[in-house]
């Protein structure tokens, strides 16, 4: 089972929303982590393998696999690599493997292995397939919002540079829609009242912090004009990616609708938190 601490969780959340660059991995065997496997494991944590003939080897961003949504997350593998004992005099005992961005320092992702294997002889070796997942995720709380299933594949397929470069938007919208893990941007209205543009976020992402107890980044506020014509009901937001058909990404349904006016101009504003459960 693939494991993600807070610290490969908040990777995630700056990777995704282009507060670092894009790099390729390195996979790394582990002996053991200290402290043990858990929400605060960091990369210095890490006790890498060392036993004879042992080195890590890169994983290209360009090898993994296309995206694909299994259940409620979205997966893509890289190519399997070969590690293999040399002959040499030293012996370890591997408890698993795990994904690390060089260029950052920073932990990626951990994965124990079924049964730890031993490297003592020539005739020890492990073939190590690297994949990433992400979640969907739907939150109760109040001011969350939430990444449906195809947001959580737009995501992940951004953070491997699958499909066009990304350009995020933030859209209000007017039908009042329940969120479903199942949702896409067809699912929704955009509002059309008077004086209302969509507006770009990409860039604009706090660096991560804890919401609710999860992991998030969020934008600072976001501000729509109403000049005081046309009028809507505003149910919520959306967060799209403009660059990739408009992909679905997010969404946060408000609790209490906004209902505008006419003759009455006011600014409807608010925030994306971008959580990762």
């Amino acid at each position: 089972m693939l494991y993600l601490s807070n610290a490969c969780k908040q990777y995630f959340l700056r990777r995704t929303t282009h507060q670092i660059g894009v790099h390729d991995f390195s996979v790394r065997l582990y002996q053991s982590v200290s402290g043990g496997l858990g929400p605060d494991t960091v990369l210095a944590d890490m006790v890498e393998a060392a036993y004879s003939g042992y080195a890590a080897q890169t994983a290209l961003v360009y090898d993994f696999s296309l995206v694909t949504i299994v259940d409620d997350h979205a997966e893509s593998t890289g190519d399997t690599k070969l590690f293999q004992h040399n002959g040499g005099g030293t012996s370890n005992t591997v408890d698993g493997w795990y994904l690390t961005d060089d260029t950052e320092g920073l932990l990626v992702a951990v994965e124990p292995l079924d049964t730890p294997k031993d490297f003592g002889s020539a005739a020890d070796f492990l073939n190590i397939t690297p994949r990433l997942e992400f979640s969907a995720c739907l939150n109760s709380y109040d001011g969350s919002g939430f990444v449906p299933r195809r947001g959580a594949h737009r995501l992940l397929s951004n953070l491997l540079q699958q499909g066009t470069t990304s350009s995020y938007r933030a859209r209000l919208f007017k039908s009042n829609t329940t969120p479903d893990l199942g949702d896409e941007w067809a699912d929704y209205t955009e509002c059309d009242f008077s004086g209302y543009s969509n507006i770009t976020i990409h860039g604009t992402f706090n660096p991560p912090h804890f919401l609710g107890g999860y992991n998030a980044v969020s934008t600072g506020v976001l501000s729509f004009d109403y000049d005081g014509g046309a009028d809507n009901t505003v149910y919520g937001l959306v967060w799209t990616d403009q660059g990739n058909s408009d992909a679905l990404i997010g969404v946060l349904k408000f609790v209490d609708p906004i209902v505008l006016s006419p003759g009455v101009p006011r600014t409807v504003s608010t925030r994306i938190n971008y959580l990762h459960c």
